[in-house]
């Protein structure tokens, strides 16, 4: 049942003693106007100390956006115009782009490169926003696109190269599991999940730096609505507005989600987008949603759907066609941290170069 939204924010403590200095990263915001599911050209200025970038599309509720016809300053096709209608994009993502993306509802992140294969040149680069109404499709049917009209907000958030990638988290407490931001810090599945998480990504070379504890009372402990106008999680995803600069990790009981064509039972986690947006907070897939109940390694998931916001996809897909884009990525490895099952705690070298390639990693 859907609770009537009240909003609370505080932040409560830190696990630094100052604030971090901020990463070596520029962003700016632009408009597009779409017309009949697609925008005109939208060029971009890229400098020369840039190691990626990523581009969020902001739009209307229950709106599919995505970027198309990505082109670098030499013309090369990063990702194809029009890929959405496309045979082999299923689920929404581009198997076939050079640099893949995944459309998402209301807010869409492309990052770039989202392989080792690619650097980013400097100098003018251009791209289409897309932006349809989606009724239907699955893993297994096609789905029907309505093109929509109107203007869309566009953040642009550059990357440059780091010694040592560090990533801040945010942590938001929904009153699930009795945790709050007293209590939290020490209690000891959240400290267990946080070393765990803290290892994983060690291991691979991004450190963990700031852990931010936040109180979130928003009406909503259990997510019952992942996809559609005004989710759950887009009202939990939004809420994290005033929180600092870091992946945003909600803390929710159970996800149960009735919104979802495949009939999947509950899910442990969900993330924002892959990647999900960077360098702005508060929007409608600005967070990683995390289930309490039933988790027997917590900072496993959270770890897994933190490498999906940071840009990752699975190595291997549910029913094993699809593969993610990487070199390094044994196919159907559970061992592997990003296999579907979510049964591994190890990461690859390029799945590391391309978790660092998010703007929101910084340096120490």
């Amino acid at each position: 049942m859907r609770r009537t939204a009240a909003l609370s924010l505080m932040l409560v403590t830190s696990a630094c003693a100052t604030d971090p200095e901020p990463a070596p990263t520029t962003s700016w915001t632009l408009s597009a106007a779409v017309t009949e599911g697609e925008s005109d050209p939208v060029q971009i200025e890229i400098g020369g100390d840039t190691t990626a970038f990523t581009i969020t599309i902001i739009g209307k509720t229950g709106v599919l956006h995505t970027v198309h016809d990505l082109r670098a300053p030499d013309g090369t096709t990063w990702v194809d115009r029009g890929w959405l209608h496309e045979p082999g994009a299923m689920a929404g993502v581009c198997f076939s782009c050079p640099n893949r993306v995944a459309a998402r509802e209301t807010v869409h992140t492309t990052l770039a490169p989202s392989t080792p294969k690619l650097s980013v040149p400097p100098g003018l680069w251009t791209f289409r926003v897309a932006a349809y109404r989606l009724a239907g499709g699955s893993l297994f049917t096609p789905a029907d696109f309505t093109p929509t009209s109107g203007m869309v907000e566009v953040q642009i958030a550059t990357q440059r190269a780091h010694a040592e990638p560090t990533l801040d988290l945010n942590i938001h407490l929904t009153g699930a599991g009795d945790l709050t931001t007293a209590s939290a810090p020490g209690a000891p599945l959240i400290v267990e999940a946080i070393a765990r998480f803290e290892d994983i990504w060690g291991r691979a070379g991004l450190r963990l730096g700031r852990v931010t504890y936040r109180d979130l009372d928003v009406g909503i402990t259990a997510v019952e609505t992942v996809t559609g106008p005004d989710s759950d999680f887009e009202t939990l995803a939004r809420a994290t507005a005033a929180g600092p600069a870091g992946v945003n990790v909600i803390l929710v009981s159970e996800i149960i989600d009735t919104s979802s064509p495949l009939g999947f039972g509950p899910l442990r986690g969900v993330a924002g987008g892959i990647p999900g947006p960077a360098g702005v907070q508060g929007t409608a897939r600005s967070a990683v949603v995390i289930a309490l109940n039933d988790q027997p390694d917590l900072g496993r998931v959270m770890a897994h759907e933190v490498g999906h916001y940071l840009g990752l996809f699975h190595t291997s897909e549910l029913f094993g066609a699809q593969h993610d884009a990487l070199d390094d990525t044994p196919r159907d490895d559970t061992q592997n941290l990003m296999h579907f099952s979510t049964s591994g705690d190890q990461l690859s070298h390029h799945q590391a170069v391309v978790a660092a390639n998010n703007p929101w990693v910084r340096s120490p």
